[in-house]
């Protein structure tokens, strides 16, 4: 370790990176492995449907403070719109007695569970951690594997010497100094990224997918890939009941398509932290927006908004990899469709468009549009509910209690395959 004022670890998680960020210290450091040790421990054998993870990557910061005393401290901050972990911890932790260890223990479990719970949603909760709890055993064993501070004193004792400055104190005779002004291996990372071929766009397969791809039993955490722009919690928060559309004659002004929520602070929050992982203009278009019409018979202008992330844009690509992608879906029920409509003429005639956030008060009161936190965009998905099959990523849109609408003509159309693979998971989930 040189140095540096701060040391980033990293660990993949139920495919989700793991980021922590801590002191140059050693408790800063010895926290930050513990809680990646304790995390990894955990969740080891939890690759399956119960526990969904719904971020690509999550951020904790560790650093020491004046103002703690005994355990650490620690909270969830939203940085423009990114949520983050922060720790605060003594100078020193003591684990001289049981009771302290066993203190520490706890508060160690506390900070886990708030990060499972910022990265992934899991299925009857309270059941699923007491079965881990006294079936498994899992707390102790991960805590124990965790137990870094102990691991470090019995092999290298009460202070180890972790630092280069540290052994440099010792050092006696010539030193000899670095002379290279560039890193070892200057330029051949810059040619291995040069020579990357782009992705092949990804297309839904045909008939079943492979039996490999169902399992997870021998599945890797890091060969799962989550691809997501949705903060779940803060969607919640924000309540999306709306979408609005408005366009202008004048083709120098984009049209736009506004989501409407109830909770105004939440659906800024939203738009802030899409625009600071996208910028003001989504060019590589991480950001997917699909609507899918047709998809009711009972109400034909009804249609489905999908806002997720793209997969065929994700930097993480891998020939073997399990994909969980993460989306936010809104059923609208118009009298008509004349303002999808002239929206989708609009987007066509210009090639661009803005999304941005609007607060909804009441059905009797105009939004309110926040410009202000928009993004620009090129691709806009809209598509018939009929052509959606099994494997479709916008099967998502498709309810069991929907019939689509088929046009004439068309026999045995995707959807109708799609609605029955749909039936047959539902009750074998029972």
């Amino acid at each position: 370790m040189l140095s540096h004022p701060k040391v980033a670890l990293r660990s993949s998680v139920l495919g989700c990176e793991i980021i922590v960020t801590a002191a140059n210290n050693l408790t800063s450091i010895q926290l930050g492995e513990a809680l990646l040790g304790t995390l990894e421990a955990l969740l080891a054998t939890s690759l399956s449907g119960r526990v969904l993870p719904y971020r690509s990557e999550f951020h904790a910061n560790i650093r020491p403070s004046d103002f703690i005393i005994g355990l650490p401290e620690h909270k969830v901050e939203h940085v423009a719109g990114i949520p983050a972990l922060v720790i605060q911890h003594p100078a020193s932790i003591t684990h001289t007695t049981a009771e302290e260890r066993n203190s520490f223990r706890e508060r160690l479990l506390e900070i886990v569970v708030t990060t499972i719970s910022q990265i992934a949603v899991i299925d009857k909760a309270e059941s699923y951690f007491k079965k881990l709890a006294k079936e498994e055993a899992v707390f102790s064993r991960s805590l124990d594997i965790a137990d870094i501070t102990t691991c470090v004193n019995n092999i290298l004792g009460d202070a180890p010497k972790l630092q280069m400055s540290e052994w440099r104190k010792d050092v006696r005779g010539e030193h000899f100094e670095l002379r290279r002004s560039e890193p070892w291996d200057f330029g051949l990372k810059t040619e291995a990224l040069g020579t990357k071929s782009k992705p092949t766009e990804l297309r839904p397969g045909d008939g079943n997918p492979p039996l490999e791809l169902a399992s997870t039993d021998h599945l890797k955490h890091r060969d799962r890939q989550v691809v997501s722009l949705i903060d779940i919690p803060l969607w919640g928060q924000a309540s999306w009941t709306a979408t609005a559309y408005g366009y202008h004659p004048d083709p120098r002004q984009l049209p736009f398509i506004a989501l409407g929520f109830q909770n105004e602070g939440a659906a800024k929050a939203i738009f802030n932290g899409l625009r600071f992982r996208l910028g003001k203009v989504d060019s590589e278009e991480f950001l997917r927006v699909s609507v899918i019409t047709g998809i009711d018979k009972k109400h034909p202008s009804s249609y489905s908004v999908i806002i997720s992330g793209n997969p065929n844009m994700s930097d993480k690509r891998s020939d073997n990899a399990h994909w969980i992608v993460t989306a936010q879906i809104h059923r609208m029920v118009p009298p008509g469709p004349e303002n999808l409509d002239a929206f989708v003429a609009k987007w066509r005639q210009i090639g661009r468009y803005l999304i941005l956030p609007a607060y909804f008060s009441s059905e009797l009161e105009p939004p309110q549009l926040y410009f202000d936190h928009s993004i620009e965009k090129h691709e806009f998905h809209v598509r018939p509910a009929w052509q959606i099959g099994k494997n479709d990523p916008d099967i998502c849109a498709i309810d069991l209690r929907d019939k689509p609408i088929i046009p004439a003509g068309i026999d045995n159309p995707p959807v109708i395959q799609a609605l029955a693979w749909l039936r047959k998971k539902r009750k074998r989930n029972k």
